[in-house]
Parts: structure tokens; C-alpha cells; sequence
């Protein structure tokens, strides 16, 4: 008997990274994307939301893209894309099909709500950027908490940063918004900088696969040529850490991730040289300071590897 799919949204900020791992998300069939909501982050807006609509036909997902925010809630003054990572457009120099869906009437806040409501319980967001939008739905639908099965963030750090030595990109860009996710209530599963550090995926293994036939091995060989985040694994071989694919895998099997209870708070004052940073306390006392985050520590990179594999055989057959 066929397993009922997940129903998730994909928040995100495409990317050439939330490009691969929605391409990873799709090929499993494990998710029903009810609809992808994208955030001014890796790129400008006008880019993120272009990519969004993009990928969701060229994969065919075909599922409603509902536009978000244009910037953070309060510190526009500092926000600074990422282009030299992502390239100006967010996904390097891949061309996709323009895409023909019209846009969601809604935005991103209300089509949120909307589905958490319609999905009575079950709906899981993943978020791979800044986390303007949920901030946003929170504050418009203070019950929201209430009608989430779960919320899966690539996002911040429990030990070192990527923007300064403790603040990740993604929180840094709008820190106040995630202040707002984490004091709500749900219990955010978070791939930070500690685990996604220790994923990279070796260039010669990106390559092989890109020279797999199928309907996207080039958009992926343009897409790896594209990203500028490469480092050296611990064996010393050049890897390129596709951040935005380890929430997804947590949710595909939780078996391939371990994960550690704590509480996080939020530095948000500008004044300090961690602004930004996702401030962990493993210690805490249940009464004061209650569980809000599942930190993902550890990945299981044969089966991460496996399913990349099995991403690319997907798409030479649909």
C-alpha cells in the first residue's frame, strides 16, 4: 500500500541551492508541495520569485507560487544579498522555461494559513531562507502554531556562523522575524550552519551525476558550475554544501539525522558583533526556558548520497 505524502509549502529564497533540494524533494514522491511561498533573501525578490514559478513548472510540480515579503520586517538598511554565491539571477547562469501559471492571488501569509487550516493538523512547512514570511503569518494569524504539524528551517547555528563568526545567513537577514518564529510556540527543527558545514558533496560526485542522462542534468551541471560555495571536506576533497537539501532530508527519513533539544534565543541588537547569531542553551531548565528547536547535529551522507543518485534516475524516467 502506497504511504500517504506529506503535505508540506516550501518557503524559500531560490537559490541555487533550494533549487537542488526542491529537484531532491520532488524526485522522492514522499511530498505533496501544496505550494511554494518565496522571500527576498539569496537574491532580490524579483529574482526569487521568478525562480520559484520557474522550477515548480520545470519540474512539474505545477503547484501555486504565493509571493512573499520584498525584504525583512525591520533592517532593510543591512540586508545584502548573496549574489556572489548564487550569481545576480540566484541560480547562476541556468536558464530556465519562463513559466505560465499565473501567480497566487493571495499572499504568502494568507496561503499559508489558508492550507495549515485546510490540512486540519497536518501541514509542514519547510523553510530555506529568511524567515519573513512565517513571521508575518504569526503575527496576522496568532493561532497558527496550533494548526502545524511541524516547521523544518535551514537556518541558523549552534556553533559557527557563515555571515560573522556566530550569525547564518539566513537569520542574519532577517533576525527579528525569526525571533518572532521561535517565541511562538512551535518547536523549529533546524539544520544550522553546525550540521550543513559537515555535508558537502564532493565536486566529482556532482559531476558524475550531472552526466547522468536526464531531463536535468544540464540545468544541474549549470547550476553546480553556478555556486561558489565550495570548501574542502574532511578528507580534503572540494565539495559544494547544498545547505537548503538537509531539512528536507530530515523530513524524507528521520532515521538519516540525529538531532539535540535545546532552546534557542535570538541576537537582535545591532550594537554587538554577533547581530544575528542563534544564541543555543542545551542546558536549559524546562520551567523557564522551554524546548523551541530540534537541532539536526549529524547526517547520513551514504544515504544523502544515495538518494542524489536516485534524484537524477528519477528524472530520466518522468
Amino acid at each position: 500500500m502506497e504511504s500517504k505524502k506529506i503535505p508540506i509549502i516550501i518557503d524559500c529564497d531560490p537559490g541555487i541551492d533550494d533549487v537542488i533540494a526542491i529537484m531532491l524533494a520532488h524526485s522522492t514522491q514522499k511530498f505533496d508541495i501544496l505550494g511554494i511561498t518565496p522571500v527576498a533573501g539569496n537574491v532580490p525578490a524579483v529574482h526569487t520569485r521568478r525562480n520559484a514559478r520557474d522550477i515548480s513548472e520545470f519540474l512539474g510540480i505545477n503547484c501555486p507560487v504565493a509571493y512573499g515579503a520584498d525584504g525583512p520586517l525591520l533592517t532593510r538598511d543591512r540586508y545584502r544579498p548573496a549574489t556572489g554565491t548564487h550569481g545576480e539571477s540566484g541560480i547562476g547562469q541556468v536558464v530556465l522555461p519562463p513559466a505560465k501559471n499565473p501567480v497566487y492571488p493571495k499572499p504568502a501569509w494568507d496561503f499559508i494559513y489558508e492550507k495549515a487550516v485546510e490540512q486540519k493538523g497536518e501541514l509542514i512547512i519547510v523553510a530555506t531562507g529568511p524567515l519573513t514570511n512565517i513571521a508575518i503569518t504569526l503575527l496576522k494569524y496568532p493561532d497558527l502554531p496550533q494548526l502545524l504539524k511541524g516547521l523544518y528551517i535551514m537556518g541558523g547555528s549552534t556553533t559557527t556562523g557563515n555571515v560573522n563568526e556566530l550569525a547564518e545567513f539566513n537569520i542574519w537577514v532577517d533576525v527579528h522575524a525569526a525571533d518572532i518564529v521561535y517565541k511562538s510556540g512551535i518547536v523549529v527543527t533546524q539544520a544550522g550552519c553546525n550540521v550543513c558545514l559537515k555535508t558537502g558533496l564532493p565536486l566529482d560526485f556532482l559531476a558524475e551525476l550531472s552526466e547522468m542522462p536526464s531531463r536535468i542534468s544540464e540545468v544541474l551541471k549549470g547550476l553546480v558550475a553556478g555556486y561558489s560555495d565550495v570548501k574542502p571536506d574532511p578528507d580534503g576533497n572540494l565539495s559544494s554544501i547544498i545547505y537548503d537539501a538537509v531539512p528536507f532530508l530530515a523530513l524524507i527519513d528521520p532515521d538519516m539525522v540525529t538531532t539535540r533539544d535545546c532552546h534557542i534565543d535570538m541576537e537582535c541588537s545591532s550594537s554587538k558583533g554577533g547581530f544575528g547569531a542563534t544564541l543555543p542553551d542545551f542546558s536549559y531548565r524546562k520551567e523557564k526556558l522551554p524546548v523551541n528547536c530540534h537541532d539536526i547535529q549529524d547526517l547520513d551522507m551514504q544515504k544523502y548520497r544515495q538518494l542524489c543518485v536516485e534524484m537524477v534516475k528519477y528524472y530520466s524516467e518522468h
